[in-house]
């Protein structure tokens, strides 16, 4: 019986597939589950087309990430907050900070900082590792 896939499937192939596979493993395991409908579905087309559209999305969106990282790399960036006469920090600044001073996302960011000072970070952008510098300066 012939199945159209809408999700992967191990050691059977990737979504959008067409795939022949046994009646039992169809009717017992991948319609009911919704993993696969029948070629013949109306819905198989819409659901194809659908893959295709987020596949191009995530390319795109990669290709706009890579970009990004080549703009920043070797970028200095100044955040400005409060400190005492010691260079302590009155809290810190982290990814928060950090994602709205580069236009990153803040989940690429780990690090906290408690002291004036400038500090080079690393960040892995589209399997890309991005190099910047952040300098912490006193108000």
């Amino acid at each position: 019986m012939k199945v159209f896939l809408i999700q992967d499937v191990a050691n059977l192939g990737k979504a959008g597939e067409i795939k022949e596979v046994k009646n039992s493993f169809a009717l017992n395991f991948l319609l009911p589950k919704k993993i696969a409908v029948l070629p013949s579905d109306p819905s198989a087309k819409g659901l194809a087309e659908e893959k295709m559209a987020k596949k191009k999305k995530e390319a795109e969106k990669i290709e706009e990430q890579r970009a990004l990282a080549q703009r920043i790399n070797g970028q200095k960036f100044v955040i400005l907050t409060k400190a005492d006469k010691n260079g302590h920090l009155y809290g810190s600044i982290g990814p928060k900070e950090f994602a709205k001073e580069t236009g990153l996302s803040e989940n690429l960011f780990k690090e906290h900082y408690k002291e004036i000072g400038e500090y080079s970070l690393e960040v892995s952008i589209a399997d890309e590792i991005v190099k910047i510098q952040i300098e912490i300066k006193n108000i």
